[in-house]
C-alpha cells in the first residue's frame, strides 16, 4: 500500500496495518535467527519444524495466532516451538509501530524499520549463538553509508569545507568504497590481533578445528573462504554509489551538499564506535593476551555508526554500557563468577534501537513523503 494512500487512513486502521507488518517482518526474523548462524539459505527450503522437519502449511505460519492456537508446540511431532518465536514477532511489530510514530510517513521510516529488524537479528543471534554473522554486518555496513545519502536524509551537523564541487563529485565514491573499507579493517584486526589469537589458540588446542567462517576471528576463513560475500559487499558499495551518480544533479547545490555532510556523518560515526571498541579491544589484548571484545561488535558497531552519526554513536556506546554492567554484575552475582562472558552485541541492538527511538536533539530527518 503506497505511503499516501496509507496517510488517508483513520489512525487505528493505520496503526493496525503497521503493526501487522510488523509481525510479518518478525516472522521473516525468525527465521534469519534460526538459518544465517548454521549456514542455511533464508530462501529455500520452506518453512518447516526444525525438530521433525515437516513443512508448516500456512495456518501454521500466521505470526503469534499459530503459536497460540498450537499451544506451542509443532502440530506433527509435538515438540516444543521456542518462545522466542512470539516474542521476536511481537517485538518487531511494537518496533515498526513506535518508530511510525516517531518518524511519521517519511523517508526515513522504511530505513529506520530496516535499522531496527537488523538489530533484532543481530541481538537474537548473538544471545543464542554468541555470534554476529559478517552476511548481516558487511551488507548492513555498505547500506548504513550509501541508503541515507541516496534517499537525501540530512546530517546533523554542518561540516565546513564540503561546500568545494570536488569534494561534492567525490561522494559517490566514499559510497563506491564503503565495501573495501569493513574488508581493510578486517585485514589491520587481523594483523594486529587475529593472528596472534589464532596462533595462541593453536598452540593451546592443537587439536581443534579450525574456526568457522561465520566466527568472529577467523579473519581468513572469511575473507578466503567466503569470497562471494567479500565481492557482494564490494559490489553493493558500487550499485549504490552508481545509483547516487545517476541521481544526483549536476554541479554543486544544497543537495549535493547535504549528501556529502552525510557520508561524513556516516564515516565519523562508523570511525568513532567501531574505532572505540577496536581500542578497547587491543589494549586488553596487549595488557592481557586474550580477546576482550570480539571482533564482530566492532562490525555490528561500524554499522551502527555509519547509520545513527557519531554523535548518536556516543548515545548507544553509554548506553550500552550501562546496559552491559548492570546485566553483568547480577550474572556475576549469579554464578560467582568474574570471568562470565556475556553476549555485548544484544547490549549495543538494544542501546542502537532505543538511541533511534528517543532521536538525540539535533538529528534532522528527511521530510515527509
Amino acid at each position: 500500500m503506497p505511503m499516501h494512500t496509507l496517510a488517508q487512513l483513520p489512525g487505528w486502521f493505520t496503526s493496525l496495518v503497521i503493526a501487522l507488518t510488523g509481525l510479518a517482518v518478525g516472522s521473516f526474523i525468525n527465521v534469519i535467527i534460526y538459518r544465517v548462524p548454521r549456514q542455511m539459505s533464508i530462501v529455500t527450503p520452506g518453512s518447516r519444524c526444525p525438530f521433525c522437519h515437516t513443512p508448516l502449511s500456512i495456518r501454521d505460519l500466521i505470526p503469534v495466532i499459530s503459536f497460540l492456537l498450537l499451544r506451542g508446540r509443532c502440530r506433527s511431532c509435538r515438540h516444543r516451538i521456542p518462545f522466542r518465536y512470539p516474542v521476536v514477532e511481537c517485538l518487531v511489530g511494537f518496533l515498526f509501530w513506535i518508530v511510525w510514530q516517531k518518524d511519521g510517513l517519511s523517508w526515513s521510516l522504511p530505513q529506520d524499520w530496516a535499522f531496527v529488524s537488523a538489530m533484532v537479528a543481530l541481538g537474537a543471534i548473538d544471545l543464542e549463538h554468541r555470534l554476529l554473522p559478517d552476511v548481516i554486518t558487511y551488507p548492513g555496513f555498505v547500506l548504513a553509508v550509501g541508503l541515507p545519502v541516496l534517499l537525501e536524509r540530512r546530517a546533523p551537523f554542518h561540516w565546513p569545507g564540503l561546500e568545494s564541487g570536488w569534494v561534492v563529485d567525490l561522494t559517490w565514491g566514499f559510497i563506491a568504497l564503503s565495501g573495501v573499507v569493513i574488508i581493510a579493517v578486517e585485514w589491520l584486526d587481523y594483523l594486529f590481533i587475529g593472528r596472534h589469537l589464532e596462533a595462541q589458540q593453536a598452540s593451546e588446542h592443537p587439536l581443534d578445528a579450525p574456526m568457522t567462517a561465520e566466527g568472529e576471528s577467523g579473519h581468513r576463513a572469511v575473507l578466503l573462504l567466503r569470497p562471494r560475500l567479500t565481492l557482494s559487499t564490494i559490489a553493493l558499495g558500487i550499485a549504490l554509489a552508481g545509483l547516487l551518480w545517476v541521481k544526483k544533479a549536476a554541479g554543486v547545490d544544497e543537495a549535493g551538499i547535504r549528501q556529502a555532510e552525510a557520508v561524513v556523518d556516516a564515516f565519523l560515526g562508523a570511525a568513532f564506535g567501531g574505532g572505540l571498541l577496536w581500542v578497547l579491544r587491543f589494549a586488553y589484548f596487549r595488557l592481557k593476551h586474550i580477546e576482550a571484545a570480539g571482533f564482530g561488535d566492532i562490525k555490528m558497531m561500524m554499522m551502527v555508526g555509519a547509520y545513527l552519526g557519531w554523535s548518536q554513536t556516543l548515545v548507544t556506546l553509554i548506553i550500552a554500557s550501562a546496559f552491559a554492567s548492570v546485566i553483568g554484575l547480577i550474572l556475576i552475582l549469579r554464578h560467582r563468577d568474574r570471568h562470565i562472558k556475556i553476549p555485548y552485541g544484544i547490549f549495543l541492538a538494544a542501546a542502537a534501537i532505543l538511541t533511534l527511538i528517543i532521536d538525540a536533539p539535533g538529528v534532522a530527518r528527511s521530510s515527509g513523503l
